[in-house]
């Protein structure tokens, strides 16, 4: 029955955790691994607690407190390659290619879309907050050239999670797509009808959220894999730069 407030505890309790940067890890490993600090390089994985260690041409794993060190191989299924090398790992890390993933976001999420042209973009986006709010009014003005598929995750709590089951279950079922756009351009969540309906796609946002390590909104992939966690003022520039790194 409460389905909206299970989601919300999935989405906040699930992504938060303690954080540590890897690179404060190098000097210590190395002298433990006997190579010199300077060869030592170190890459936080996408990856909750585990941590890439390079010294030369050897490759290792350890945990954020750096008690354990593993030996092995590194497979990044989502990408289908093998891992050898640190610089390898932010090259694979930084981006995420959806389509490598076999999800359907149209069929699975059921996301909100502005604008009809021919690019897209995927934004995780909280409906009560501010910046993703500055972010839609961009996206709306480059609606010609772009596709952006929004996806309403309950990032900012159980407000949030209400007023995401009310727009997906209130709004006009003429002009759905319209309705809910406009609303979320307006911030205006009044009047919406408290009704009955499939929630699934609501709690599949959630759950993918987790996955990609969306931690916070809003949270753009673009479509040749780039991620920008949080606001940019330049839009338009952003999606551009194609070989950014």
């Amino acid at each position: 029955m409460h389905r909206h407030i299970y989601t919300t505890c999935l989405f906040l309790g699930l992504v938060t955790g303690p954080s540590l940067a890897g690179d404060s890890l190098a000097n210590p490993l190395s002298g433990w691994l006997g190579g010199k600090n300077d060869a030592t390089q170190t890459y936080r994985l996408p990856a909750d607690g585990l941590i890439m260690v390079q010294n030369g041409d050897k490759i290792y794993f350890t945990t954020p407190n750096a008690r354990y060190l593993i030996r092995g191989q590194l497979y990044d299924v989502w990408n289908g390659e093998f891992v050898e090398s640190v610089d390898k790992a932010k090259q694979l890390g930084d981006r995420i290619h959806l389509s490598k993933l076999k999800i359907d976001i149209d069929e699975d999420l059921k996301p909100f879309y502005v604008g009809s042209g021919g690019k897209e973009m995927v934004a995780f986006i909280d409906p009560h907050c501010p910046y993703c709010h500055k972010l839609l009014q961009q996206m709306q003005a480059l609606g010609d050239e772009y596709r952006f598929k929004l996806i309403l995750i309950p990032a900012l709590g159980d407000k949030s999670a209400e007023t995401i089951r009310l727009l997906r279950c209130g709004s006009s079922k003429e002009n759905y797509n319209q309705d809910v756009v406009s609303r979320l351009l307006k911030t205006d969540y009044q009047g919406l009808r408290d009704e009955r309906c499939d929630l699934d796609p609501f709690l599949k946002s959630a759950i993918l959220a987790k996955i990609l390590g969306v931690t916070g909104v809003p949270f753009l992939i673009n479509q040749d894999g780039r991620v920008l966690k949080g606001y940019v003022k330049d839009l338009k520039s952003w999606l551009e730069k194609e070989n950014a790194s």
